[in-house]
């Protein structure tokens, strides 16, 4: 996950979202799959990087194959 940016032209590389600790909000299973819904939301360390409030969501599904999706809610100043 590479957010807000990506590339070396700032720090740290590739965002600040890779190197933080996510936590498991949702976990769903049922015949088709499992699905887990892992958030990460500003804090004052994030804010010291990249002075905005977000919240961010990574789903992850499983029917057959693992498909993976992230969500950015309202980012603000």
């Amino acid at each position: 996950m590479c957010f807000p940016w990506f590339g070396s032209f700032t720090k740290p590389n590739h965002g600040l979202t890779r190197t933080l600790p996510w936590e498991c909000t949702s976990h769903s299973e049922d015949e088709r799959g499992v699905e887990l819904v892992f958030t990460l939301r500003d804090t004052a360390e994030t804010r010291a990087s990249w002075p905005h409030k977000f919240t961010l969501w990574h789903v992850l599904n499983s029917v057959k194959r693992v498909m993976s999706s992230w969500r950015p809610k309202g980012i603000t100043k």
